[in-house]
């Protein structure tokens, strides 16, 4: 019998699998075979100026942004890459943009990470 994706996960979840902080952690389920990540920090930074701009024409959008990235941040949900460390390992970037619900009282605004965005160059 052939052993199927399901059969190869789990004995990785099951190593891996770790309780800290009051929560469970454990690796993702990477393929061995997996194709390499495209190069798509040029893109990502492409659409973070573009977002930047369309904010600042609204400084209370812009500042609601900057208090989400800032919460995630804390929560450990995003990381901050240090200047001039963007190149020559295996990294691959997400670029995000808001979606403003207006509510009754006050607009919410929520950050969506589009995962499927095309990149450029391999790595």
């Amino acid at each position: 019998m052939q052993e199927n994706e399901d059969d190869k996960a789990l004995p990785k979840f099951n190593e891996t699998i770790y309780f800290e902080d009051g929560r469970y952690k454990v690796t993702l389920p990477w393929k061995e075979d997996s194709p390499s990540l495209l190069n798509n920090y040029e893109l990502a930074k492409g659409r973070l100026r573009s977002q930047i701009n369309r904010l600042s024409r609204n400084d209370k959008h812009l500042q609601k942004y900057d208090a989400v990235i800032k919460d995630q941040e804390q929560k450990g949900f995003v990381d901050v890459v240090p200047d001039g460390d963007c190149t020559n390992t295996l990294k691959h970037y997400i670029p995000h943009n808001e979606v403003l619900t207006p509510e009754k009282k006050k607009a919410k605004l929520r950050i969506v990470f589009d995962a499927s965005a095309k990149t450029i160059k391999k790595i």
